[in-house]
Order: C-alpha cells, then sequence, then structure tokens
C-alpha cells in the first residue's frame, strides 16, 4: 500500500506558482505566490523609501541646506525601507499586523501599497513594530508571572473580633484553591481573578500576632506572602 502524500508537500504543491527563464532558457526559477508577495514587499518598501530619499534630495538642495555627512543615511535608507516592507510582510502573514491585503495572494496590489507606505514612512512603521513587540513580550512575561498578592483587606484586626471576611487582592487568582494563615490551612475560599476571600478561623481571631498568609493554587504553587495583624 503506498505511502500517504506528505502534507506539507502536497499544500506547497497547491500554491499557484510560477516560472521564470534564466540565462536565456538555461534555467527556471519557480516562484511560489509566498515568495512573490515576499519579494513583491521587498521592492515596493524600496520604492516607497526611494520616494522619501529623493523628495528629501531635493528640498535640501533647493534650500542649499545639504549636508554631505548625510549622504550615506540616502544609500542606506532605500534598504532599510524594503527590510521594513518584509518584516511588515512576514507579521502580516504571522497575524500579528492588521492589514486590508488578502493574505492568499489575491491582493497583490494591497500588499505592494502597504510595503510602499511602509518604506515612505520608515520611522512610523517602526514605532509600530516597536509597539507590536512591546505587546508579544509583555504579554508572554505576563504568563510567565504566577499569581500574586497585593493586599489584605482589612490588614489590621482587633483581637477577638467576630467573625469576619478576609479579602485577598491581587491579580491572576482565579485557580486558586486555598489559603495558608499561619500554619493553619483554609480551603473554603471563593476566589476570581483579582480577589480570593475566605473567614478568618477562630484561633486566629482570638490571637494577637501577626499572621502570614499566602494563596495555593491548583497545581500545588503559592504566592508571594502577606502579612495580616491581630491585636
Amino acid at each position: 500500500m503506498p505511502a500517504p502524500p506528505d502534507s506539507d508537500a502536497v499544500a506547497t504543491a497547491a500554491l499557484p506558482s510560477a516560472s521564470i527563464a534564466l540565462f536565456g532558457g538555461w534555467a527556471e526559477w519557480r516562484l511560489h505566490v509566498g515568495g512573490a508577495l515576499l519579494l513583491l514587499s521587498l521592492l515596493f518598501g524600496v520604492v516607497g523609501s526611494q520616494i522619501h530619499v529623493l523628495s528629501s534630495f531635493a528640498y535640501h538642495i533647493g534650500r542649499r541646506t545639504f549636508d554631505n555627512s548625510w549622504r550615506w543615511w540616502y544609500v542606506i535608507r532605500p534598504l532599510v525601507g524594503g527590510l521594513l516592507g518584509v518584516g511588515v510582510y512576514a507579521l502580516a502573514r504571522a497575524g500579528l499586523v492588521a492589514t486590508t491585503a488578502s493574505l492568499d495572494g489575491a491582493n497583490v496590489f494591497g500588499f505592494a501599497a502597504i510595503a510602499v507606505v511602509v518604506g515612505l514612512f520608515s520611522e512610523r512603521a517602526t514605532r509600530r513594530l516597536a509597539a507590536v513587540a512591546d505587546a508579544l513580550f509583555d504579554s508572554a512575561a505576563e504568563e510567565a508571572r504566577g499569581a500574586i498578592l497585593s493586599r489584605v483587606e482589612p490588614a489590621t484586626l482587633a483581637v477577638g473580633t467576630d467573625t469576619i471576611r478576609i479579602v485577598l487582592h491581587g491579580e491572576r487568582l482565579a485557580t486558586v484553591e486555598a489559603v495558608q494563615v499561619g500554619d493553619e490551612r483554609i480551603e473554603d475560599v471563593e476566589a476570581t481573578p483579582v480577589s480570593v476571600s475566605f473567614t478568618l478561623p477562630d484561633t486566629q481571631r482570638q490571637t494577637a500576632g501577626d499572621y502570614q498568609i499566602t494563596a495555593i493554587l491548583e497545581d500545588g504553587s503559592s504566592t508571594n506572602v502577606k502579612t495580616l495583624r491581630v491585636g
């Protein structure tokens, strides 16, 4: 029985492609839609950046303010625009940047227009990419951090206070299953993403002292420690 075809190979073969004859037909370059759009983004990013370069050059020549020390900026800037065009295209394919261009390759002019704008306004495009990076890495850091307690309410009680509900405020507390107060574990808790509430046992209410409180999560990990003062 023949082996089933490789899914990646089938997907690649299904992509529309074009053949380009090189060296008078001695070689052939087959370019798929993805590669064509990548090359398109590079070229039109250069075009957009070149528009900015020529406009800047004409402006400074006309006003007699051209500074020769900036000559390398005029050389390198189109390359930066092209690379930014490629970067934005890659982010769009990954779904990290919203665009109006069709990702199936049908809207070729859409990607060309985006690349031109990215090259023309490279500084703004760079700031946009920085914002995407901030959102991406901040989100990853947020997920990496565990639950945390920020404060206890109330933080101080008088000895012998009647039965009272203690509320722990914090972040990512939805999976808290118990609270440790001193040496006593309390499992009758109500947890939300930003708070955990429980009833303070009689032992702690009747005995003066500083009690260390920590919340225990379903995976067995615990939060930072907060202090409740009775007395």
